[in-house]
């Protein structure tokens, strides 16, 4: 299990945050993650397990999600799965269903120590997310300093505290398709 420090803030001009994350780090990699969300309910918080296809791998992941002053602290357990598709039959023959769909499409850079991703998240926007990944084992300072990292990073990228996004993209995309208006990535 891991600890994932994380922040995320909508993005106005993609082009000129690609720039910025240029210039202050080092081009990690391209990526188009697809994703699942399968629980009990209804809602996008019933959501409780994500399936993923990233990179021509399946994995999945369980969130213990925690939110203060803008900043997710989420306890991780993830795991490879061979076969996406029988492990979603498994998941729907134990009673879960397929709550919210996510296609997030972008890059990633580092940027001292932290992973920045810009990412159009389709139905919502442009994104900066910043985390870091710390090991089950961190210290409270350890998780301190990432955070401290994160609002470092946050600043360095000039974004505004009205730009900080505390809501799931799970939630975004369920309001925005269930009330039947779709938002644009020129909207944003």
């Amino acid at each position: 299990m891991a600890v994932e420090v994380e922040l995320k803030a909508w993005v106005q001009n993609p082009d000129e945050m690609r720039e910025r994350l240029r210039q202050l780090g080092t081009p990690h990699r391209r990526y188009v993650k697809e994703d699942r969300y399968f629980g009990v309910g209804t809602t996008p918080e019933d959501a409780r397990y994500r399936l993923r296809f990233d990179d021509n791998r399946w994995t999945c992941t369980f969130k213990q999600k925690e939110i203060r002053d803008g900043i997710e602290e989420n306890h991780e357990t993830e795991f490879d799965v061979s076969d996406g598709e029988a492990f979603e039959s498994f998941l729907v023959s134990l009673g879960l269903r397929c709550i919210v769909t996510k296609r997030k499409e972008g890059e990633s850079f580092r940027v001292d120590g932290v992973l920045a991703e810009l990412s159009h998240v389709d139905y919502v926007g442009w994104f900066v997310e910043l985390e870091v990944i710390l090991t089950d084992e961190s210290q409270p300072t350890a998780i301190s300093g990432a955070r401290s990292a994160l609002t470092q990073l946050f600043q360095r990228l000039g974004l505004s505290l009205e730009s900080v996004e505390s809501r799931s993209y799970n939630r975004m995309i369920y309001e925005a398709t269930s009330q039947g208006r779709i938002v644009s990535s020129d909207s944003v």
